[in-house]
């Protein structure tokens, strides 16, 4: 059975408590530490899908205010987002392994298996691993992973997940704080999914992706801010060596590693992958995530929100067992969650899902939060034009 489709920013009002899709992470409160008292629910966790029927929306509605988000964000207590700010950590490191184990699987099929198939199916698993590997910094991002020892999650988040992924940890952090903060504005420091993709436009994102254009503009971008906010930072200045030494480091020993193997496993098998196909995951990603639809659009023209919308936008969406291949890893796909709640750990946000939805059964009559069937049921509509 077909998930529903929201339209113009509605969630459809739901009897079941029940959502499948991708969720965003924790935040970098110091208070946000102390460990759950109750393990969080796995029944849906990104490795086992539970897929829920609800009824299709019916009518339009306009997205909330920031106001409103606020409102929203006052139905977790702070006793609740004390608790679940730590993940239980064997789940965690079954996650965060799998990352790995597919890079590592796509890697040992081109080089058990030889040919052309093989290696068109490696490329894109890498890519979709490599994809993975960044999604997992965000929760080393907002101190998830190991809250109470901030030096070792910085340390770990660092070198074996921001670095490979093509990230300096302390530039990714100092950047996605500030997205945070002005997500949907004219300034947030994610500009990614600020993009137009109808008709013949997708393919031309696409080959920008592909081509390595918009990695290079991401790095122009990433060295542009972090000069012009030296001035702004007080004590806590940036410092851009430092934070390229994790990065430069780990790519050097995975090239030191794959070229010991065969040059070519290296060039085409990591470094291509992670500058074309990984970086078209990550934009269709963050566009779902962002993007409104032009029937989201236009609520608020003369409003600060990027394409009129009434306040700032996020989308939550379903993933489909592929989509969590290659663009949902760690419940990343619950984005609306995230936002309102980034103090609470990724193993927690199905349970935000279902306590929004009965918020929002029991107060019919507000805004609700987007939501769309799955990514590629979202990219159609941007393809379309809708």
């Amino acid at each position: 059975m077909q998930g529903p489709v929201a339209r113009g920013g509605v969630i459809p009002k739901s009897t079941s408590g029940g959502f499948l899709g991708e969720v965003v992470f924790g935040g970098p409160d110091k208070r946000e530490t102390q460990r759950a008292g109750t393990g969080p629910v796995f029944a849906e966790d990104p490795i086992v899908p539970v897929v829920v029927a609800e009824p299709e929306p019916t009518q339009q509605d306009a997205s909330p205010t920031a106001a409103e988000l606020t409102a929203i964000r006052s139905i977790l207590s702070s006793s609740e987002r004390r608790a679940w700010n730590r993940a239980s950590r064997l789940p965690m490191l079954v996650h965060f392994a799998a990352v790995w184990g597919q890079i590592l699987a796509g890697l040992g099929l081109v080089l058990i298996f030889p040919n052309v198939a093989t290696f068109a199916i490696a490329f894109v698993l890498i890519a979709g691993g490599q994809h993975g590997l960044a999604m997992v910094t965000h929760e080393f991002t907002h101190y998830l992973v190991f809250p109470k020892r901030r030096k070792l999650n910085d340390l770990v988040g660092a070198w074996l997940f921001a670095g490979p992924s093509g990230l300096a940890f302390d530039l990714y952090r100092h950047r996605h704080f500030a997205h945070h903060r002005l997500y949907s504005t004219e300034t947030d420091t994610k500009t990614l999914y600020k993009r137009d993709y109808t008709g013949v436009r997708f393919a031309v994102e696409c080959f920008r992706s592909l081509c390595g254009l918009d990695y290079l503009q991401q790095v122009v971008n990433v060295l542009r801010r972090a000069r012009s906010d030296k001035h702004d930072q007080g004590p806590h200045i940036l410092s851009l060596p430092r934070a390229m030494v994790p990065l430069i480091g780990s790519q050097f020993v995975i090239a030191a590693v794959l070229c010991a193997i065969d040059p070519f496993v290296y060039v085409m098998l990591w470094a291509v992958p992670l500058l074309t196909l990984t970086q078209l995951f990550s934009k269709l990603r963050s566009s779902v995530e962002h993007l409104p639809l032009n029937s989201e659009s236009g609520e608020d023209p003369e409003g600060k929100y990027y394409k009129g919308t009434s306040g700032p936008f996020a989308r939550s969406v379903r993933a489909s067992l592929v989509e969590r291949l290659f663009l949902s890893k760690v419940n990343f796909c619950y984005h609306n969650e995230h936002h309102l709640w980034p103090q609470v750990s990724y193993q927690y946000l199905p349970r935000l899902r279902r306590r929004l939805v009965e918020h929002e059964r029991d107060n019919a009559d507000r805004k609700t939060l987007a939501r769309e069937a799955t990514y590629l049921s979202t990219l159609r509509k941007f393809w379309a034009g809708k």
